[in-house]
């Protein structure tokens, strides 16, 4: 049985928030047709982000007047890269790995978005003494040459 990809099938039946938004939590396989249904053009990906354990995705069907924040659980800070599907989210999902050490599995570009080696601490916005470093994430990186005094 397939995964609908439509927003509207998901949110089907359940009552959106005073803010418009329904909010859901769901599986990655969902989460994977969810983000395939982005790159079809069946919904928008309104925004992206880590919360904790979880990594939460907006999504609107302006056509339909739909809105949705899903919830997908993370094992061990790991979950399905939504760029793979739908290029726009390559960035944000670099980004979100550099300063919370989440790690998209299938992201099609490995480099690190904003801690090129620099900072002083890894994932600053995230992280336990024990949990999965920079280098442990993405490997070691080389330190760029700096073309101007630095």
């Amino acid at each position: 049985m397939s995964i609908s990809r439509h927003l509207a099938n998901l949110v089907d039946g359940h009552a959106a928030g005073p803010d418009g938004y329904v909010r859901l939590a769901i599986d990655a396989s969902v989460w994977t047709a969810l983000a395939a249904g982005c790159a079809a053009g069946l919904h928008d990906l309104c925004a992206l982000w880590a919360d904790g354990g979880a990594m939460r995705m907006a999504l609107s069907d302006s056509g339909r007047g739909l809105r949705a924040i899903v919830s997908l659980q993370t094992s061990a800070g790991r979950y399905p890269s939504v760029a793979a599907h739908h290029p726009p989210a390559l960035r944000l999902e670099r980004a979100m790995r550099d300063l919370h050490g989440v790690q998209p599995i299938g992201l099609p570009d490995p480099r690190p978005w904003l801690d090129h080696g620099r900072w002083e601490v890894e994932h600053p916005t995230w992280g336990e003494p024990g949990e999965p470093t920079r280098d442990s994430i993405h490997g070691p990186f080389p330190r760029a040459r700096c073309l101007v005094e630095c």
